[in-house]
């Protein structure tokens, strides 16, 4: 109720909040065990098909496999194979002085 109301009854008020805290758990009771979401084991994310595309796009504008890899949420194993897969000739650079 608004204070506002010409019907405000701080009685009324009281035992509403009175049923709301008899329906809250014991204040000594065990916090409840929150779930993680977990990956199971030896699955893989999989892309969807705007997302490859886009993946290839940007490799094919000069982005590496390891940003390709953070962005996407995959290993740069994983983009190299992607992109083989699309018949994506890829680049083979080392790691420069600098890089490392």
């Amino acid at each position: 109720m608004d204070p506002g109301q010409t019907n405000y009854n701080p009685a009324q008020l009281a035992t509403k909040f009175e049923a709301l805290l008899r329906e809250l758990p014991a204040p000594t009771a065990p916090l409840p065990q929150r779930r993680r979401p977990t990956k199971k084991p030896g699955t893989a994310k999989r892309l969807k098909p705007h997302e490859v595309n886009e993946l290839i796009a940007a490799y094919q504008a000069g982005t590496n496999v390891y940003t390709l890899g953070e962005r996407f949420g995959i290993t740069r194993q994983t983009v190299s194979a992607i992109l083989k897969r699309h018949g994506v000739r890829t680049r083979w650079n080392r790691r420069s002085a600098k890089r490392i």
